[in-house]
């Protein structure tokens, strides 16, 4: 709304993208997840497989947007498109557990667990908080500096071990 209802783009747009960015949220966890897995094949010169599994992905979008763009339009295919980067990151996972040998899971799981706690709490400050502004640009502003503040102080005190890096790489930039 604040960014984009103005002139032609009206409170029922600002509704139906929102309700389009919760459903492609469901995809973004995989596509990060997917990124670096489709590099470990790269960077053992197999360019092959990864690309082959993204045929997959693909006939994936293509079943579930078929079923499900009738029964809710636009919906259907931004579902679609979270179902295929989903699909993508799983087989990619698959493979990479078979094929390359893992990666090192038990401390992933430890920090994924870690940052989904961390997650969940600043979620749910925001949910707390935002109802309490009325101001759509203030609430834009104080909802993302509370939630850094918590995310980023919730990530020390559950000691994940890449926020110091993180901060490392910041204090440099600073620096510079």
């Amino acid at each position: 709304a604040l960014l984009f209802e103005h002139g032609a783009f009206t409170a029922t747009d600002t509704t139906q993208t929102a309700m389009a960015l919760q459903f492609y949220l469901i995809g973004l966890p995989f596509a990060a997840i997917d990124q670096p897995l489709v590099f470990a094949f790269y960077a053992r010169k197999n360019t092959l497989t990864p690309n082959l599994v993204q045929f997959a992905a693909v006939a994936i979008y293509l079943v579930v947007a078929l079923v499900l763009m009738p029964m809710f339009g636009f919906i259907g295919l931004v579902i679609a498109n979270s179902a295929m980067l989903t699909g993508h990151a799983l087989i990619m996972l698959w493979l990479t557990q078979t094929r390359l040998g893992g990666f090192g899971q038990s401390q992933m799981v430890l920090t994924t667990a870690k940052m989904s706690v961390a997650s969940l709490a600043m979620g749910l400050v925001i949910l707390g908080v935002a109802p309490f502004i009325s101001s759509v640009a203030i609430q834009v502003i104080v909802c993302a500096v509370i939630a850094g503040l918590v995310y980023g102080g919730l990530l020390v005190v559950l000691r994940v071990q890449e926020i110091a890096q993180v901060w490392k790489m910041v204090r440099a930039r600073i620096r510079r």
